[in-house]
């Protein structure tokens, strides 16, 4: 059974949503082209898109990828997609399965010498031989829940504000702030805000090479 066989289990499919990033349709809309081209940044194989009816808008919700990972590859591709912020889900569809992972959400161990990011493991792992078990609970990953929105009402826990990059970075601006300035340096308060600021700028210069 090959992805697209596989992915219509769960209603994705290109006269709803889904668009291949290797060959999308002409007629798909300026917005969505935009994402496709994004997407491929992150390799990606299909694109899941929420229609939208104001100015022919479509936001993307998922990422689909039609390969077998590697640990360093998953935990790479993972961290590129919760920096950016681009969608919160992927589905990894195999030969054998289907795995879908939480990209709003990263976890983290304290490493000896920094602080190191480790992969969370799927939220939901289907079979590709499955029972009626397995049918009901497709139903709770399906497209259609993506087309209404009522996904992220039934899961609200996976865009949580508090795990995003963007919230770890304030709260660790915030931390090293108040570290600096517990040193007593002969520096203003808006000095070092500036500094740290600067620093990350930096940060993602570097990374944008």
């Amino acid at each position: 059974m090959n992805a697209g066989n596989l992915l219509s289990k769960f209603g994705f499919d290109e006269s709803r949503g889904l668009v291949w990033v290797s060959k999308p349709n002409q007629d798909i809309s300026d917005s969505e082209r935009l994402a496709i081209e994004e997407a491929k940044r992150f390799k990606a194989d299909a694109v899941y898109f929420r229609k939208g009816d104001a100015h022919n808008t479509s936001i993307p919700q998922v990422y689909i990828y039609e390969k077998e990972f590697s640990d360093d590859e998953l935990l790479e591709t993972h961290k590129n997609l919760w920096s950016s912020g681009v969608v919160p889900l992927i589905y990894v569809i195999t030969r054998t399965e289907a795995k879908i992972f939480n990209c709003s959400k990263f976890a983290t161990a304290k490493g000896k010498r920094q602080v190191e990011l480790t992969q969370q493991p799927p939220i939901k792992i289907f079979s590709l031989i499955g029972d009626i078990q397995h049918e009901v609970e497709r139903e709770k990953f399906s497209a259609k829940l993506f087309d209404n929105g009522t996904f992220w009402e039934e899961h609200p826990e996976i865009l949580k504000v508090s795990e995003s990059p963007y919230q770890r970075l304030l709260d660790g601006l915030l931390n090293a702030k108040k570290d600096l300035e517990s040193k007593k340096l002969p520096l203003a308060s808006s000095t070092i805000s500036k500094l740290l600021i600067m620093g990350v700028l930096i940060k993602y210069l570097e990374e944008k090479e």
